[in-house]
Order: structure tokens, then C-alpha cells, then sequence
């Protein structure tokens, strides 16, 4: 009996190990000092460092998941079909001939004209609207955590710093993580979403194709507008002071997120992951406990979807997976440069933007402002 009674034991505390391995968080791979986290994401991908983000997200990649792949590809499609509608003239006899994961071809692209140029515009928020709605779990955020939810932004961390808790936790309107979850979302697709269409209907003619089918040729390189001399090739003043705030943020857009990305070469179910796990990374630090639990649920479920994808395509998942993730780090990047461009656009006004987008770009500002003068 006590040799069987031992045997028992020792079975039992290998399954307690392997459970306790099991339980180990993958928070602690993607951390960052900054609230966004993008400062100690890796910059630089090789196979090694691909190999050794793989090995440490393996313990979570074994545990319970939930298929979420077919909801989030489903997710991007219904916003591909919307963007065809609205940027193209399809008919609608061909409008449910095939999945649309690229809505556009070359045919349909228009050059890209910075005097008419606005942004984002209402049906692009709209569009949006309706695919944030969509992601999964993101009701579970509940009111208390809303009102919970610290009040920080890509460059207003310092201005809260100082801020109580309590008093923060009782000014902060109830909408603010939907506000902030909005924000970064259209950011991140701004971006991602033109590096994927690049990939597949810009790089061989060196062209930058953006989310509603305009492109900016990158071939010879377009001068930023701050060159010497630069302003004898404009007929106003304002036609050059527009010019010189838009196109360097182009320039790096496709230099630092569009090329690197092209190099990737993700298929779309990569791409649609890769959108939906971004989005919910920066949505991390902006959550309480509880609201983390959620958004950590989904980052481990999307990343074990990713890693079964890496399988199907015969790929070596340490290899695969490693690079899909380390894409995170330009695309953390660029969302920060191009929010704060925005920002800076609205603020001197020489971007006559929706007011939708001003209000999603200033108002984390106008809240700080509220909570100083009640200090």
C-alpha cells in the first residue's frame, strides 16, 4: 500500500507542476515602461530572437482556448465589404461573388492629393465603430471598470501623475475606455490595414496604398516639404505648411511600417490577428484587474490561433509566430508618431478634420484639464 500510496504522490506532483507551468503569464513578454508598451518590444527580428518569443509564450499556447480566428477574420471581412461599398463603385451583382479580404484592385486606386487631403471622415468612423463593437468579449468591460479606468494618453501621462486616485475615479466619464479603445483602434487599422493592402496592390510599383484606396507614389522618394527652398514649389504659404505636416508621417509610414511589413509576408488570417491583437495589447495598460482579465484571455487565445495557423501553413511555429509577434514593435511605433501628428495637426488647425476626430484626438487632454482645476 505505501508503494502505491508513493507512486500516487509522485504522479500527483507532476501534474501540479505541469499545471503551475500552464498558469504562467505571458504579461511578463510584453510589459513595457511606456503605458502603450512599446518601448521594450523588440526592434530588430532574426530567427533567434523569433525562436525565443516563441519559447516563451509556449506555456500558454498549450493551455484551454477558444477558437477565435473565424470571428476575427469574419470581423476584418464585414470591413473590407463596407470599404468596397464606399470607395468603389461595385455593383451588386458582384458584390457576394468571393470573400473580400482586399476590397480594392489597382484599378480602383487614386492618387493621393494632400490639398484634399482630411483624415478620417464620419463613414470611416462609422465603418470602425461597428468593428470595435465587434471584437469578442469587449462588452465584458463593465461600468465599474469604466469608471474605474485611468485616464492616460500616448503623450498626458506625466500631466495625470499627480492626479488622486479617488479623484480621478470620480471624474472620469463612464465612455472613456470605449473612447480610448476607438482611438487606438483606428490607428492601429489605419496602418496596418494600408501595410497589408501595399503588400498586396503597392510594393511592385512602389506605391503606398491607404485604407480608402488613395496611394502616394514613393518612387522617386517625395520630398518631406522642410528642404531648403522648399516652399518655391508651392503656390500658398498654407498649401506648404499642409504639405510639410503630412507627407514626412507618409515617408516613415512606408519606411518604417509598410516595407517591414511587406517583408512579412502575412497571409490574411495572419493580418487580421496580428490587427486584433495589437489593438487589445494597447488596451492593456489602460485596464483595471479585472478588465486586464479579459483583455488577457483574448491576447492568449489569438496568439494560440496564430500558432495553429503557423502549423497549417507548415511553417516553423518558434520561427513563424516569433516574427508575427515582433511586427507589434513598427506598428507600436508608428501608431504613437501618427497619433501625435494628428494631434498636432488639429491643435494648429491646419487640418480641417471631422470633429469626430478632433474630439477622440483632444479629449483626453480636455479631461486632465477638468480634473486640475478640481485639485
Amino acid at each position: 500500500m505505501s508503494v502505491v500510496r508513493s507512486t500516487q504522490m509522485l504522479k500527483e506532483s507532476t501534474r501540479q507542476r505541469r499545471r503551475s507551468a500552464d498558469r504562467c503569464s505571458l504579461v511578463s513578454d510584453v510589459h513595457a515602461s511606456s503605458s502603450d508598451g512599446s518601448e521594450d518590444m523588440l526592434c530588430h527580428e532574426t530567427s533567434t530572437e523569433s525562436a525565443l518569443a516563441y519559447e516563451r509564450l509556449q506555456p500558454r499556447i498549450f493551455g484551454s482556448t477558444v477558437d477565435v480566428l473565424p470571428h476575427y477574420v469574419q470581423l476584418e471581412i464585414a470591413l473590407s465589404n463596407r470599404r468596397k461599398i464606399m470607395y468603389t463603385d461595385v455593383k451588386m451583382k458582384d458584390f457576394y461573388t468571393d470573400t473580400c479580404q482586399v476590397p480594392y484592385d489597382v484599378s480602383q486606386l487614386r492618387q493621393f492629393d494632400y490639398r484634399h487631403s482630411h483624415g478620417f471622415v464620419r463613414h470611416d468612423f462609422i465603418m470602425l465603430y461597428d468593428f470595435c463593437n465587434g471584437f469578442m468579449n469587449f462588452d465584458r468591460l463593465s461600468r465599474a471598470e469604466k469608471l474605474a479606468v485611468m485616464l492616460t494618453s500616448y503623450t498626458s501621462d506625466a500631466s495625470c501623475k499627480d492626479i488622486p486616485d479617488n479623484l480621478m475615479k470620480s471624474t472620469v466619464s463612464t465612455d472613456t475606455i470605449v473612447n480610448i479603445f476607438f482611438r487606438y483602434a483606428c490607428a492601429v487599422d489605419c496602418l496596418i490595414t494600408s501595410a497589408y493592402y501595399t503588400y498586396h496592390l503597392g510594393r511592385a510599383h512602389n506605391r503606398m496604398v491607404m485604407f480608402n484606396a488613395e496611394y502616394v507614389p514613393m518612387e522617386p522618394m517625395p520630398i518631406k516639404g522642410n528642404e531648403p527652398g522648399a516652399e518655391a514649389l508651392f503656390e500658398t504659404k498654407a498649401d506648404h505648411e499642409k504639405y510639410k505636416s503630412l507627407m514626412p508621417t507618409k515617408i516613415r509610414q512606408w519606411t518604417n511600417m509598410c516595407l517591414p511589413f511587406c517583408e512579412l509576408h502575412a497571409s490574411f488570417e495572419e493580418y487580421a490577428l496580428l490587427k486584433a491583437l495589437t489593438i487589445w495589447h494597447f488596451m492593456f495598460y489602460r485596464l483595471t484587474t479585472e478588465g486586464r482579465v479579459v483583455c488577457q484571455q483574448q491576447r492568449d487565445f489569438i496568439i494560440q490561433a496564430l500558432h495553429r495557423r503557423c502549423i497549417e501553413q507548415g511553417a516553423d511555429p518558434a520561427v513563424r509566430l516569433g516574427s508575427v509577434l515582433l511586427a507589434m514593435s513598427y506598428v507600436l511605433e508608428q501608431v504613437q508618431d501618427l497619433l501625435y501628428n494628428y494631434r498636432m495637426l488639429t491643435f494648429f488647425d491646419v487640418l480641417k478634420c471631422d470633429p469626430v476626430l478632433v474630439e477622440i484626438i483632444r479629449v483626453a487632454v480636455a479631461q486632465v484639464e477638468k480634473l486640475r482645476s478640481l485639485l
